[in-house]
């Protein structure tokens, strides 16, 4: 049984207003180092300060100014719930405002107010994609994470997933941090970091 690290000797920075992307093939590690920056898992060693909290002992306080995209196995929307639904839901849960309209409105704001009457089961990828994202963002927090940036995308679909997360860095002031396995997408952010599996395993 191998026991370890998913990820090890690992160093980075990422400034506010910044876009940054994680590459990695899978099994790297990538999506582990994803979830360790948005307060979901503990690093073994070393140090990381997120905001103006370090690691692990502010763990909690990391999680509450991280907002996530659709991570695989992790946060998967409920297929048979009204998109609408559950939006409010999640703006409730952040003590933010969730009236219809507002819900509505907050859609529109994403670009997605024509999924306001659909059920999750029937987003196409890219709507699903860009509403993981809008929910991630529904406690406006200081980071996002999103995760497989390429997954079940064309290339189109991706530059305007992209095009979101730059809106996001550049024009709301967050950190946004997103995991790829394909190098070329890369050339979408505003600095990016690789992985190497052969270098990610700890024993």
């Amino acid at each position: 049984t191998l026991i370890g690290s998913p990820y090890q000797n690992v160093s980075l920075s990422i400034p506010r207003d910044t876009f940054a992307i994680i590459c990695g093939e899978q099994g790297s590690g990538k999506t582990a180092l994803l979830l360790t920056l948005a307060g979901h898992m503990v690093p073994s060693k070393g140090s990381l300060i997120v905001g103006d909290y370090e690691f692990p002992r502010e763990l909690n306080k990391v999680a509450k100014i991280s907002g996530l995209g659709i991570f695989q196995g992790l946060n998967d929307l409920e297929e048979n719930i009204p998109c609408l639904s559950l939006l409010r839901a999640e703006l409730n849960l952040y003590g933010k405002p969730n009236r219809k309209r507002v819900a509505i409105d907050y859609l529109d704001r994403w670009g997605l107010a024509h999924i306001q009457n659909m059920y999750v089961r029937d987003l196409t990828q890219i709507d699903l994609v860009r509403f993981g994202i809008a929910l991630g963002m529904a406690k406006d927090p200081a980071l996002l994470v999103v995760d497989d940036l390429e997954r079940e995308l064309t290339l189109d679909q991706i530059e305007q997933v992209t095009a979101m997360l730059q809106y996001i860095a550049h024009d709301l002031h967050k950190v946004v941090v997103a995991g790829c396995t394909e190098g070329y997408l890369t050339r979408f952010a505003d600095v990016s970091f690789t992985i190497e599996k052969e270098d990610s395993r700890g024993l």
